[in-house]
């Protein structure tokens, strides 16, 4: 018997001196803000290297040349977007100076916060930290660029999905605050701005992928991009009203973002609808897989970016 209580105080002392360790312990740290789907981890022999928060649009183009530069020396297809945002920021930094937007000072703000999520995103996706990574969609892009299956204008759609779904509703609550509506004409035309790049760069595209060329010559590209962009703006508009609307839900309101518009990007990358399947595996057995050779045609296509297309003024401008 005396051996049984033994035992049994051994075991309370034990259970005592654990909970002391418990209540003397550090508390929990919080909770990863974005915590994404590590699919694939980045290059770590030679990763990217850290992009400073832009200050001005030369700083913005210096630097996405530099993660061009990186692509095409890895290379990596994470500068097929990266091509695409120094268009808008060129393109952007233009009609700012030529008087288009109703607050050129507001824009300009606007454009710094939409490209900084872009690059504060790539820092924590290749200089991760315990308790941070890009936000799942980001995620989704960047891991996108090493499968093998998806065609460039799937993992243009993966960027496009991130930058305009989830960072330009937050960039536009963060510039506009409680005097949001006072930016949408602004907002609708930075769209506009958008759409009309999307065009030359399909058009670049069709010399890397010749089948996917001559699907777009038998279909009317510039409507179906400004349906897929008004389909975006309008989104994202209504995510940064909800922003505004809701700024104690920010966090919870940004994880619900994030999540579906990781959805859309899991379409993008490996849609199974109807006949998508195998259009994109027939587009994809003539497009070309030297991703060096593609980055640099489309940063080539990028230093003059396009004229705003009035097919996407009569979209886009409500």
């Amino acid at each position: 018997m005396s051996s049984k209580k033994s035992k049994k105080k051994d075991k309370g002392k034990t259970k005592a001196k654990q909970a002391e360790k418990a209540d003397a312990r550090e508390p929990d740290l919080p909770l990863p803000h974005a915590l994404g789907p590590v699919f694939v981890n980045p290059p770590t022999d030679r990763p990217l290297p850290w992009l400073s928060k832009p200050t001005d649009v030369q700083s913005v183009i210096q630097q996405v040349d530099d993660i061009v530069d990186w692509s095409i020396e890895i290379p990596n297809g994470i500068g097929y977007f990266a091509s695409m945002q120094k268009r808008i920021a060129i393109a952007v930094e233009l009609a700012v100076e030529r008087g288009e937007f109703d607050d050129a000072d507001r824009m300009r703000k606007l454009t710094l916060i939409f490209v900084g999520r872009y690059f504060d995103a790539l820092n924590a996706y290749f200089h991760p930290e315990p308790y941070q990574r890009p936000t799942k969609v980001w995620q989704w892009a960047f891991d996108g660029v090493s499968y093998d299956e998806p065609i460039i204008v799937q993992h243009l759609l993966t960027g496009i999905c991130a930058h305009i779904m989830h960072d330009l509703g937050i960039a536009a609550a963060r510039v506009g605050g409680d005097a949001l509506p006072d930016l949408e004409h602004d907002f609708d035309y930075v769209n506009v701005i958008l759409a009309s790049q999307v065009t030359p760069v399909l058009e670049a595209l069709t010399e890397l992928s010749p089948v996917l060329g001559l699907l777009l010559s038998t279909v009317a590209v510039d409507s179906i991009v400004a349906d897929w962009i008004v389909k975006f703006r309008d989104l994202a508009w209504a995510w940064a009203g909800l922003l505004v609307e809701k700024p104690d839900q920010l966090r919870d309101l940004a994880d619900i973002q994030d999540a579906w518009a990781s959805v859309m990007s899991v379409f993008f990358l490996n849609p199974t609808i109807g006949p998508m399947p195998s259009v994109v595996r027939c587009i994809a057995r003539s497009e070309s897989r030297d991703i060096a050779r593609n980055v640099r045609r489309f940063d080539d296509a990028a230093q003059i970016p396009a004229a705003v297309n009035p097919v996407f003024v009569q979209a886009l401008m409500r």
